[in-house]
């Protein structure tokens, strides 16, 4: 759902109005210079507190040390940007022909995959890209062409979301279990379309019913920022395990670290030093 949000929200007036490399340059400032101040943060949490440190995990390890999300929503924006130039330039009208040029890169991500070495695979991610890419543009086109209204809009249309949601994730759970054939794969990609198509168009629904609070709006603000920075507060987990209801447990403490690291996050904010850097905030 990160990625199909991704995409929905993904700024197209920005990207017609700057040159690639301009859009290029503002997406590295806002992505890739966090990314990498979290890169050297964790590594040293890593060092000095749990005494681990692998180089591996940082340079060829697809998942970048858990923090792979924002080198490939970099590397996403930068392709959407070059397409949607293409399309402008061309003036591309036509559905079919769009949905082509935007999902070929998915195409050349499942050729790399396949043909490269596994540590430039893992370097550049290519594998998290493979997965992810068409969550990515579907959040696009959904915003594009309004697809999230007309759910909105229909009970039917959530009511076959809804159930369709819980069945294949039942039976992805109880017998799948994990992305080892083509059929997995299938099956794992559109219960994840359902999920994230029933979620965010019950929360638009919720938008125009429900007046949210300044804070919830705030933590959405700054999502980017929880998203980095809330490892951290996991090392302390074991502090909070308690003689409780395990339910309980899992509710009181995903909340004390997501409104801690919240306010860590404003914290941040309040520096013009530190929000560039590590919060990727320049103006």
């Amino acid at each position: 759902m990160f990625f199909v949000i991704s995409g929905y929200v993904t700024n197209s007036l920005r990207q017609n109005s700057l040159s690639i490399l301009k859009f290029s340059y503002e997406k590295f400032k806002r992505l890739i210079i966090p990314f990498i101040s979290i890169i050297i943060i964790s590594s040293l949490v890593d060092l000095c507190v749990l005494d681990t440190f692998s180089i591996k995990n940082i340079l060829i390890d697809d998942a970048k040390g858990g923090y792979w999300f924002i080198f490939v929503l970099f590397v996403f924006n930068i392709i959407l940007c070059f397409q949607r130039k293409v399309i402008s330039q061309f003036n591309i009208n036509s559905l079919f022909t769009k949905c082509l040029i935007l999902s070929f890169p998915w195409m050349i991500f499942v050729l790399l995959c396949s043909y490269l070495s596994e540590n430039i695979v893992g370097l550049l991610s290519l594998s998290s890209c493979r997965r992810y890419y068409l969550f990515f543009i579907l959040g696009y086109l959904s915003k594009s062409y309004n697809i999230l209204v007309y759910i909105k809009q229909s009970r039917t249309l959530r009511c076959i979301l809804i159930m369709g949601y819980i069945l294949l994730s039942f039976i992805f759970v109880c017998y799948i279990k994990d992305i080892d054939t083509n059929i997995d794969f299938a099956i794992w990609f559109v219960t994840n379309i359902f999920g994230s198509f029933f979620w965010i168009s019950t929360l638009i629904w919720l938008e125009g019913e429900i007046n949210f609070s300044p804070f919830l709006l705030k933590i959405g603000q700054n999502s980017l920022g929880i998203y980095l920075y809330h490892y951290f507060l996991l090392l302390f987990l074991p502090l909070m395990s308690l003689e409780i209801n395990k339910y309980l447990f899992l509710f009181s403490s995903t909340t004390i670290i997501l409104v801690g690291t919240y306010y860590f996050v404003s914290i941040i904010n309040k520096n013009s030093w530190f929000s560039k850097y590590l919060l990727g905030n320049s103006k």
